[in-house]
């Protein structure tokens, strides 16, 4: 049942991407309400600022529009479209601007006690949030989203090896953090 909910799905998507392309912005729109929450919510574990990942949200939805005509019909959208606000992410953080504010934000969290709250799902975004870069992203993209360690190489254009230490750094932060509180 779930195999054909999901068929169903990407036909949907599939005929939404192909009105959408004929002009008809009512099914672009209709893609929007579909993958929007989706996307929010991937760019925030991303960049752990809900401005930047509004922002984000906005301009992944932008090149999608502007991009529609080049995505591959037989393939699933919700990748693309991830992959779309990776990059839209990644570009950011090459940015001078981008890092210099993120280091000084995040100079400024570390400075701050962290209040032991009863929220273990809070406590765990808050400690995802302060992971290194590379090692967020690796840990997002695996654990959050579901991707391989093949696929997070080919995204991230590192090799499979550094991703998987990545992923084994991350995890043992983490685990640390979390004993410790």
């Amino acid at each position: 049942m779930n195999a054909e909910l999901n068929v169903h799905s990407e036909m949907t998507d599939d005929l939404l991407i192909k009105n959408a392309l004929g002009g008809d912005k009512n099914s672009f729109g209709k893609l929007f309400n579909k993958y929007s929450g989706k996307v929010l919510k991937f760019t925030f574990r991303l960049s752990g600022d809900i401005d930047s990942a509004n922002d984000l949200t906005q301009r992944t939805f932008i090149k999608v529009w502007e991009n529609l005509n080049t995505f591959n019909p037989g393939k699933s959208f919700s990748p693309w479209i991830k992959k779309i606000a990776l990059n839209e992410f990644l570009m950011d953080m090459r940015t001078e601007k981008r890092l210099s504010q993120k280091h000084s934000e995040m100079e400024k969290l570390s400075q701050q006690k962290q209040v032991p709250g009863t929220d273990n799902k809070m406590d765990l975004e808050y400690s995802i949030s302060k992971l290194p870069e590379n090692q967020r992203l690796v840990f997002c993209l695996f654990h959050l989203e579901g991707f391989s360690i093949k696929e997070i190489s080919s995204l991230l254009d590192l090799n499979e090896g550094t991703v998987k230490s990545h992923l084994h750094t991350s995890r043992k932060k983490l685990s640390e953090v979390l004993q410790n509180g």
